[in-house]
């Protein structure tokens, strides 16, 4: 049996984000995100796929050895779980990620007395909410 007809289940694929060209774990509301998948081993060669929730295009996407999406984040997207699945006809392998988007605050109260005296010490508390 000559190697390559030897099949090899696909490792575990390699899941990247990124931002402007700049692989980033701190993703922003309005950022546009490049999200790739690709195979890193595997004969035959593996096809992968990018899958998540609510995702346009109603499925999967598989293509030859790596996949890509672009997309602009939105406050909906917090928490998402993006997978990243690589297959071929010895196996399936996958990982995943957790999108965590940081977004700015919504509102801020500052509440403490109004009335002051000098040389008197007071506490004032800030609540933020959103974010």
């Amino acid at each position: 049996m000559d190697s390559s007809s030897l099949l090899v289940a696909p490792g575990t694929p390699e899941l990247s984000i990124s931002v402007a060209g700049s692989a980033s774990e701190h993703l922003k509301t309005g950022d546009v995100v490049d999200v790739s998948c690709q195979a890193v081993s595997g004969n035959p060669v593996p096809d992968v796929a990018l899958s998540w929730p609510g995702q346009q295009g109603g499925g999967e996407k598989w293509e030859r050895f790596s996949s890509s999406v672009a997309f602009v984040l939105t406050e909906e997207d917090d928490g998402k779980k993006i997978t990243c699945r690589a297959e071929n006809m010895a196996g399936t392998a996958h990982t995943s990620t957790i999108l965590h988007i940081i977004s700015p605050p919504t509102s801020v109260e500052v509440s403490g007395p109004q009335d002051i005296q000098q040389d008197m010490e007071y506490q004032y508390q800030c609540r933020v909410e959103g974010g």
